[in-house]
């Protein structure tokens, strides 16, 4: 990754520790205006971005080329992909971040609907004011339960983002022939997430989660490359650190412990795949969860 690129909590929050159920909401102004409406080229580690974007103008910058965005319109921003905008002033819309451990909680029962934020999308609204006010709308919900302190409202909040993610899902662009064609895939990848999940402590090679799957490793391989845009092997990883931050974050196991439980064979091997991973020290991330919750 260019050096130049910046891992971000928020957009200008560095190196902050991210929590399980972290969702946050403000319109589209609050950041960009502070930047002069230019939000340079950055990722986010754990952390998925929806933007609903009602008026004015803007651009995409990617690791790779610049797109203009049709607007109004809907983006989706997996993590860890590298994006920037360049904002025309009068641009009006939101922007939600989410923890992936979150959306995965979310819509564990749902496959489809969970396998659309694994990959950038641009879905184009200008020809469908209807549908965008819809998913405008449940935004402004969203954004409304998170700040205002009203009975029951993580119940609320939940079901206005399933609603939200539902609707996006249904407005993008995948062709139901596509998703026909990859439906197997998916039940695939989802089926080798809740093997990882049940015994991510036994240390299984995936020659071994293949096996379990009827398919070979090459094709499970395949079919995470696909989905997610990573091997097999970093599919894992990614489950391992999850569970270290969470040990991290919940207990008080000393990090020589942690990497033992994860069957690390040497405490400096866990130590050096989770800065990697997460871009600071499980150390540091410890820290950096007991400066935001005091009371842990």
């Amino acid at each position: 990754m260019n050096k130049k690129n910046i891992n971000y909590a928020l957009y200008g929050e560095e190196d902050k520790a991210i929590l399980p159920n972290f969702v946050h909401c403000e319109l589209l102004e609050t950041r960009s205006k502070i930047h002069e409406w230019e939000i340079k080229p950055h990722f986010h580690t754990q952390l998925c971005q929806i933007f609903v974007i009602e008026s004015g103008a803007g651009e995409l910058k990617t690791e790779t080329t610049n797109i203009k965005l049709p607007v109004p319109c809907v983006l989706l921003i997996p993590e860890n992909t590298l994006h920037g905008f360049n904002y025309s002033s009068d641009s009006v819309g939101w922007v939600i971040t989410l923890s992936v451990s979150f959306i995965e909680n979310l819509f564990k029962d749902s496959n489809v609907v969970l396998s659309s934020f694994h990959k950038m999308q641009i879905i184009d609204a200008t020809q469908e004011k209807t549908k965008f006010d819809t998913i405008n709308d449940l935004v402004y919900k969203v954004n409304k339960e998170l700040y205002e302190e009203l009975p029951e409202r993580a119940l609320a909040l939940h079901a206005y983002l399933q609603l939200l993610f539902v609707q996006i899902f249904r407005f993008s662009n995948i062709k139901d022939s596509a998703l026909k064609e990859n439906n197997r895939n998916l039940l695939h990848f989802r089926d080798f997430q809740r093997l990882v999940r049940k015994s991510l402590l036994s240390k299984k090679t995936i020659n071994e989660y293949a096996h379990e799957l009827a398919i070979t490793p090459v094709h499970l391989n395949r079919i995470c490359q696909t989905l997610v845009g990573k091997t097999s092997s970093q599919v894992l990883q990614d489950h391992l650190i999850k569970e270290a931050e969470s040990y991290l974050h919940y207990t008080s196991y000393s990090i020589s412990e942690i990497a033992y439980l994860l069957q690390f064979e040497y405490p400096c091997y866990f130590t050096r795949l989770f800065k990697k991973k997460v871009g600071i020290s499980p150390k540091e991330f410890r820290e950096k969860v007991k400066a935001s919750n005091p009371a842990f």
